[in-house]
């Protein structure tokens, strides 16, 4: 439940949250300035286009640029002197949309593991203290309790709402008609695809689906949508999903698009830091310049540059907070030649691969995967679909490691963490296969 302030504002945990993630940012020594993005979403509010859907690997500031978004616009926060010296106020159209809307946020990955404390703590009770309890949290599915938790604060907030029948998104339109001010909701999705990536069941999945095509399928008819703002590591269209939230526009690791620039650091943001912190430009360029893009250049690696500025070290951080489904079976097939490739890029080679949508677990499908997971960088421009891999993956021998030969290719003796299942990694064996 949330609380209100003496302005007469209302911060939950979920409608309109307080900026507390984004100011911890913002005071850092370290901070890069990326709210020119605000300027972009801007632009998206209540237009046809207002569903938007920005995928990267870990580790490239989905959270901070969520985080951002939300403190921006959420309502009754007071976020504007936050703003006031960032590139976002110079635009003309700033203060038209600072804190002038609702703000429903959700950390998918977040309230899964709340669902799951929750119903720890209920299993805990006597059957006695169980009786006393208003809800089963334990036979509670997440999309259920993601309800019941918006729609409780959706009630402390619009008390002069009478009707609170249907789903959330009946409950949200009968807010903004019913409500005088007509409010409008900005919805901030953090990790949008964590329940495609983790371990849960076809059902709790298929319920997740019902409850973003309940949101936002049709949102031009949906007048309580101001903006949708998606993060995730995986693209809609990975999941076959297109009939079901197909109508969010896609911005991915393959096609930035306009959002390229905010895909990571700049090299010119990765040059000021350096100067500032006393950091050899050089060496953090042959780490940690991962991606490069059409009119934008070289894209940086931001997790990694701040943890090689705070420890004055550059080596790999990015493989310790990564996480790669196994993509070993597929690998095993070797389908037209996956194996291959695999071998020639732990080699540090360039291939040639069509990254646009492919047939699902093919040769090209697994290999825009890698590029999603961050494993491999993609050329885009005149030399779009050449992938190789970047440096920091460790994927490549250009660290000096020992290669042994197996099968067809080349794969590692040393232990790394490409391609794991669970906590196993992937070695060389005998007959040249990835253990399953």
């Amino acid at each position: 439940m949330g609380r209100w302030l003496h302005s007469g504002a209302y911060i939950g945990k979920y409608l309109d949250p307080d900026t507390v993630q984004f100011n911890d940012a913002l005071l850092s020594d370290t901070f890069v300035d990326k709210t020119e993005l605000l300027a972009f979403t801007n632009r998206k509010i209540n237009s046809p286009r207002n569903l938007i859907c920005a995928t990267r690997p870990r580790g490239f500031g989905k959270t901070v640029a969520a985080s951002m978004i939300a403190s921006y616009y959420a309502c009754g926060t007071g976020s504007a002197e936050l703003f006031q010296d960032l590139r976002i106020a110079s635009y003309p159209d700033y203060e038209e949309y600072a804190n002038q809307y609702h703000v429903i946020m959700i950390d998918v990955c977040q309230t899964s593991q709340d669902l799951l404390h929750a119903q720890t703590q209920q299993r805990e009770l006597s059957p006695k203290e169980l009786e006393q309890q208003v809800y089963d949290y334990c036979s509670m599915s997440l999309v259920s309790y993601l309800s019941l938790k918006i729609e409780e604060e959706l009630k402390e907030a619009f008390p002069e709402c009478a009707d609170w029948e249907g789903g959330l998104a009946d409950i949200l339109l009968n807010v903004h008609l019913t409500v005088p001010a007509h409010p409008q909701f900005v919805f901030v999705i953090d990790e949008w695809d964590d329940l495609f990536r983790s371990d849960a069941s076809a059902e709790a999945q298929r319920g997740y689906i019902d409850f973003l095509c309940n949101l936002f399928k049709g949102s031009s008819y949906q007048p309580y949508i101001a903006l949708a703002y998606l993060t995730g590591i995986y693209p809609i269209e990975k999941y076959g999903l297109q009939a079901s939230i197909g109508n969010f526009d896609e911005y991915t690791m393959i096609d930035p698009l306009n959002l390229a620039e905010f895909v990571g650091f700049t090299e010119p943001e990765v040059r000021e830091l350096c100067k500032k912190h006393n950091m050899p430009f050089k060496t953090m360029k042959k780490w940690y310049d991962g991606y490069w893009f059409e009119h934008v250049g070289a894209i940086y690696n931001p997790s990694s540059v701040l943890r090689a500025i705070e420890a004055k070290t550059c080596k790999n951080y990015w493989t310790h907070i990564s996480s790669c489904e196994s993509l070993s079976a597929y690998i095993n097939q070797d389908r037209r030649g996956l194996k291959q490739a695999i071998a020639l890029l732990m080699q540090g080679e360039t291939i040639l691969a069509d990254t646009r949508p492919s047939p699902q677990d093919s040769r090209e499908d697994v290999l825009a995967q890698l590029v999603h997971l961050g494993y491999l960088r993609c050329l885009s421009g005149p030399e779009r679909g050449s992938v190789f891999p970047r440096q920091e993956t460790d994927m490549g021998h250009s660290r000096k490691r020992s290669c042994s030969t197996a099968g067809n290719g080349h794969f590692p003796q040393q232990k790394t963490d490409i391609f794991h299942n669970k906590k196993r990694t992937f070695s060389t064996t005998k007959n040249g296969h990835f253990p399953q």
